[in-house]
């Protein structure tokens, strides 16, 4: 299976493997061609253009930059991609997350990886089944059957236990061989969510709806970004782009 994304030496260029094998103890993960990578699963996926004051940011910080680039794609009828992919001299922050029609009783599904310097810091993978019904735990629980060395760590933000599905993937990951292999389940829980072409109609979609702008909102209000965007973007410019962008 070909990896969503590089694995990139100690001079930020691409290594070959056995390059790779000799530097074992320098590998990083580099998230940059995940957002293109996710929405390449979809045969239907349509980039929407977005504001370009959202789109593609970058500003002084340190001594270096942070840079944001922000992307959002429709996949068909039944789902909207939106990617964000934060990288400053300290952090990388890669996030995505699927929303479905509200009219559909299909899954939503949430994922984040984060590196702080050369460090794994955490890895979280979730569906949620919104409308009712069991297919993200049947997905999910099915990812976990094949990767049983993928142990979840028992320190999760009290946010997100209030609103993990009870099968999700929470890593703290100690290495770049880590964050490949949680690359791959990223890939196999989306192509699962995907590949389902059948899916009835929701119950109720207005409720559905609700249900889906309350994920948003606490996912928004507890993003661990909030503070680095505070800082370096503006309180003014963050909110618009968090209730009007990101999570609208």
């Amino acid at each position: 299976m070909e990896r969503l994304f590089c694995i990139l030496g100690p001079d930020g260029h691409g290594t070959s493997a056995a390059d790779a094998g000799d530097r074992e103890s320098k590998r990083v993960a580099d998230f940059s061609t995940l957002d293109d990578a996710t929405a390449a699963l979809s045969s239907e996926a349509r980039e929407a253009a977005l504001d370009p004051a959202f789109g593609l940011v970058e500003r002084p910080l340190g001594a270096g930059a942070l840079t944001m680039r922000t992307r959002c794609w429709t996949l068909g009828d039944r789902y909207e991609l939106r990617t964000a992919h934060i990288r400053s001299p300290k952090i990388e922050i890669f996030t995505s997350f699927l929303y479905p029609d509200p009219s559909l009783r299909m899954p939503l599904y949430a994922m984040e990886f984060v590196i702080l310097g050369r460090k794994p810091i955490v890895a979280v993978l979730d569906a949620v089944d919104l409308a009712g019904g069991d297919t993200a735990a049947r997905i999910l629980e099915h990812a976990h059957r094949e990767a049983p060395e993928m142990t979840n760590a028992d320190d999760a933000p009290d946010w997100f236990l209030e609103c993990r599905s009870g099968s999700d993937f929470f890593l703290r990951p100690e290495s770049a061989e880590t964050f490949d292999a949680l690359a791959a389940i990223h890939e196999h829980v989306v192509s699962a969510l995907l590949a389902i072409t059948d899916a009835p109609a929701a119950p109720d979609p207005d409720a559905h709806a609700a249900a889906i702008a309350d994920y948003k909102h606490h996912h928004r209000v507890n993003s661990p970004g909030l503070p680095l965007l505070n800082r370096v973007l503006g309180e003014a410019w963050t909110e618009e782009y968090m209730t009007g962008v990101f999570f609208a």
